[in-house]
């Protein structure tokens, strides 16, 4: 999958677009472990992604610390009316990659305005079929 940074999105036609969609903010952490949960994964690469159009836009890429955690990242969200039942989600993608784990990609989650998303995710360890470890 072919990325596009949301530097060279600003660029392109539909991001004004885009961004009149999705004029408020999203909050999200993400907590990645291992081991039904045990283990936090340490140093694994994520990168938080929005197809739009015809690009995948990335809003975020980083590394989990030593818990296995990164916070704090803000990601565009439609407006929400206060009064609605059900509020507007905005759907993101997330792909997610260490060197010991299987990777996960395609990963779908939604962010709400004003609203910080909480996803917990845990990786398969990578396996040598030869030597079973």
């Amino acid at each position: 999958m072919e990325f596009t940074s949301f530097e060279e999105f600003k660029n392109n036609d539909i991001y004004e677009d885009f961004m009149n969609s999705n004029p408020a903010l999203g909050y999200l952490k993400i907590q990645i472990v291992g081991a039904s949960g045990a283990i936090p994964i340490k140093d694994a690469l994520v990168t938080i992604y929005k197809d739009i159009g015809e690009e995948n836009v990335v809003f975020f890429e980083g590394r989990t610390n030593d818990s296995g955690i990164i916070e704090n990242i803000v990601l565009p969200a439609p407006r929400r009316d206060i009064n609605m039942d059900t509020p507007t989600v905005s759907l993101y993608g997330l792909n997610i990659t260490h060197p010991n784990y299987l990777p996960i990609e395609r990963y779908s989650f939604g962010i709400i305005s004003g609203i910080k998303d909480i996803e917990y995710i845990e990786m398969s360890p990578m396996v040598d079929i030869e030597t079973n470890k």
